[in-house]
Protein backbone atom coordinates (compact mmCIF):
# COMPACT_ATOMS: atom_id res chain seq x y z
CA UNK A 1 0.00 0.00 0.00
CA UNK A 2 2.95 1.99 0.66
CA UNK A 3 4.97 2.25 -2.67
CA UNK A 4 1.35 2.23 -4.29
CA UNK A 5 0.75 5.70 -2.63
CA UNK A 6 3.93 6.55 -3.03
CA UNK A 7 3.91 5.91 -7.10
CA UNK A 8 0.40 7.46 -7.31
CA UNK A 9 2.37 10.67 -5.61
CA UNK A 10 4.82 10.71 -8.37
CA UNK A 11 2.58 10.16 -11.35
CA UNK A 12 0.26 13.16 -10.13
CA UNK A 13 2.94 15.48 -9.77
CA UNK A 14 4.56 14.41 -13.46
CA UNK A 15 1.03 14.76 -14.37
CA UNK A 16 1.44 18.67 -12.34
CA UNK A 17 4.86 19.52 -14.14
CA UNK A 18 2.81 18.82 -17.59
CA UNK A 19 0.14 20.76 -16.93
CA UNK A 20 2.04 23.63 -15.60
CA UNK A 21 4.28 23.53 -18.66
CA UNK A 22 0.88 23.35 -20.80
CA UNK A 23 -0.04 26.42 -19.40
CA UNK A 24 -3.40 24.74 -17.51
CA UNK A 25 -2.83 26.10 -14.47
CA UNK A 26 -5.89 25.39 -12.49
CA UNK A 27 -5.05 21.36 -13.16
CA UNK A 28 -1.73 21.70 -11.85
CA UNK A 29 -2.86 22.94 -8.75
CA UNK A 30 -5.25 20.06 -8.43
CA UNK A 31 -2.48 17.45 -9.33
CA UNK A 32 -0.23 19.00 -6.60
CA UNK A 33 -2.59 18.61 -4.08
CA UNK A 34 -3.12 15.16 -4.65
CA UNK A 35 0.52 14.45 -4.93
CA UNK A 36 0.84 15.87 -1.76
CA UNK A 37 -2.21 13.71 -0.45
CA UNK A 38 -1.11 10.77 -1.91
CA UNK A 39 2.66 11.16 -0.38
CA UNK A 40 1.29 12.17 2.96
CA UNK A 41 -0.88 8.83 3.11
CA UNK A 42 2.15 6.68 2.16
CA UNK A 43 4.40 8.19 4.74
CA UNK A 44 1.99 7.65 7.14
CA UNK A 45 0.97 4.23 6.41
CA UNK A 46 4.90 3.25 6.41
CA UNK A 47 5.24 4.85 10.01
CA UNK A 48 2.11 2.67 11.40
CA UNK A 49 -0.05 6.36 11.48
CA UNK A 50 -3.27 5.25 10.38
CA UNK A 51 -7.08 6.33 11.06
CA UNK A 52 -9.17 4.72 13.31
CA UNK A 53 -11.13 3.28 10.64
CA UNK A 54 -8.66 1.27 8.34
CA UNK A 55 -8.61 3.26 4.78
CA UNK A 56 -10.77 6.42 5.68
CA UNK A 57 -7.96 8.74 4.97
CA UNK A 58 -9.88 11.96 4.77
CA UNK A 59 -8.08 15.34 3.89
CA UNK A 60 -8.74 16.63 6.84
CA UNK A 61 -7.53 13.18 8.93
CA UNK A 62 -4.35 13.59 6.96
CA UNK A 63 -3.69 17.27 7.14
CA UNK A 64 -3.84 16.95 10.80
CA UNK A 65 -1.69 13.63 11.42
CA UNK A 66 1.10 15.15 9.03
CA UNK A 67 1.14 18.93 11.29
CA UNK A 68 0.97 16.20 14.57
CA UNK A 69 3.05 13.26 13.88
CA UNK A 70 5.60 13.89 10.92
CA UNK A 71 6.28 17.53 12.08
CA UNK A 72 5.66 18.27 16.07
CA UNK A 73 6.29 14.74 17.49
CA UNK A 74 8.26 13.46 15.31
CA UNK A 75 10.41 15.91 13.56
CA UNK A 76 10.82 14.60 9.86
CA UNK A 77 9.30 17.51 8.83
CA UNK A 78 10.41 21.07 9.17
CA UNK A 79 7.32 23.16 10.83
CA UNK A 80 7.27 25.62 7.46
CA UNK A 81 5.37 22.06 6.06
CA UNK A 82 2.30 22.58 8.39
CA UNK A 83 0.79 24.66 6.29
CA UNK A 84 1.07 23.24 2.88
CA UNK A 85 -1.29 21.05 2.53
CA UNK A 86 -3.77 23.37 4.02
CA UNK A 87 -3.04 25.95 2.11
CA UNK A 88 -2.97 23.74 -1.57
CA UNK A 89 -5.93 22.04 -0.76
CA UNK A 90 -7.76 25.54 -0.55
CA UNK A 91 -5.97 26.87 -3.59
CA UNK A 92 -6.99 23.64 -5.52
CA UNK A 93 -10.66 24.40 -4.03
CA UNK A 94 -10.09 27.79 -5.79
CA UNK A 95 -9.06 26.52 -8.80
CA UNK A 96 -11.66 23.47 -9.34
CA UNK A 97 -15.07 25.17 -8.33
CA UNK A 98 -14.33 28.91 -8.38
CA UNK A 99 -14.66 31.00 -11.90
CA UNK A 100 -11.71 32.75 -11.59
CA UNK A 101 -8.43 31.41 -12.86
CA UNK A 102 -5.43 30.38 -10.80
CA UNK A 103 -2.53 32.50 -12.38
CA UNK A 104 1.12 31.19 -13.94
CA UNK A 105 2.96 32.44 -10.62
CA UNK A 106 0.86 31.06 -8.29
CA UNK A 107 1.10 27.71 -10.06
CA UNK A 108 4.68 27.93 -10.35
CA UNK A 109 4.96 28.39 -6.24
CA UNK A 110 2.40 25.52 -6.04
CA UNK A 111 4.13 22.85 -7.73
CA UNK A 112 7.73 23.98 -6.39
CA UNK A 113 6.17 23.46 -2.39
CA UNK A 114 4.66 20.63 -3.49
CA UNK A 115 8.15 19.19 -4.97
CA UNK A 116 9.65 19.94 -1.66
CA UNK A 117 7.34 18.19 0.45
CA UNK A 118 7.62 15.19 -2.00
CA UNK A 119 11.25 15.11 -1.97
CA UNK A 120 11.05 15.73 1.92
CA UNK A 121 8.30 12.84 2.46
CA UNK A 122 10.75 10.53 0.32
CA UNK A 123 13.36 10.85 2.50
CA UNK A 124 10.91 9.17 5.24
CA UNK A 125 9.77 6.32 2.90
Amino acid sequence: MVEDYATKALESLKAARILLEAGCYDSCISRCYYAMFQMAVAALEKLGIRPLKEGEYGHAWVQAAVAQELIRRRGLLPRKMASFLPDVLKIREEADYEPIKVGKKRARRTFRRTTEFIEQLQEVL
